[in-house]
């Protein structure tokens, strides 16, 4: 064995694999907030649907008018 000294003992490598799957998740987490977010702000809800059209009744045929006003109101 003391023929051998080409061969060296282990060395430990650093493995920052973990702490990178998780600064990427939780980036990915982040901007899916965000995403979210903007998606939830621009999307109308259907009560500010109701009330625009509300707004844009024609108020010269009262049938319509007030037909308008259930179907919307509700």
């Amino acid at each position: 064995m003391s023929n051998l000294k080409d061969i060296k003992p282990i060395v430990s490598i650093a493995d920052d694999s973990l702490s990178y799957l998780l600064m990427v998740i939780a980036v990915l987490l982040i901007a899916a907030f965000f995403i979210r977010q903007i998606i939830k702000s621009k999307k109308k809800n259907d009560k500010q649907v109701a009330i625009e059209k509300l707004q844009k009744l024609d108020f010269s045929e009262s049938k319509s008018v007030a037909y308008g006003f259930k179907k919307y109101a509700e």
